[in-house]
């Protein structure tokens, strides 16, 4: 089983920065709805998309953190690639991540 993660900077729900870790057999792409910056409790819809050299469906899991802070799982490994986020607390820097895998 191969895995990918992908994690995005989200800056104060302001500024935007990727970061990929590659893998030999699937490579992911994360994208916002929305630039940045975005005001605190506007819903951003992240979609994910994973090409893989082998057959199967790719699986996603989305996990978020305020940078220094631990991961929160949103959704765990599953068939669905995009998922609707927002910062409903508070500005702040943010870090999304989606990791891909073929469950095959």
């Amino acid at each position: 089983m191969d895995s990918l993660s992908l994690r995005v900077l989200r800056i104060g729900i302001a500024g935007l920065a990727l970061t990929a870790v590659s893998s030999a057999a699937i490579t992911v792409t994360l994208t916002p709805s929305l630039p940045s910056p975005a005001p605190v409790a506007t819903m951003i819809t992240w979609n994910a998309a994973a090409t893989d050299s082998a057959s199967g469906t790719i699986w996603y899991r989305f996990r978020v953190r305020e940078v220094g802070g631990d991961y929160a799982m949103i959704r765990d490994y599953g068939p669905l690639a995009s998922l609707d986020w927002t910062a409903s607390d508070h500005e702040g820097l943010y870090e999304m991540e989606v990791s891909a895998k073929n469950p095959q």
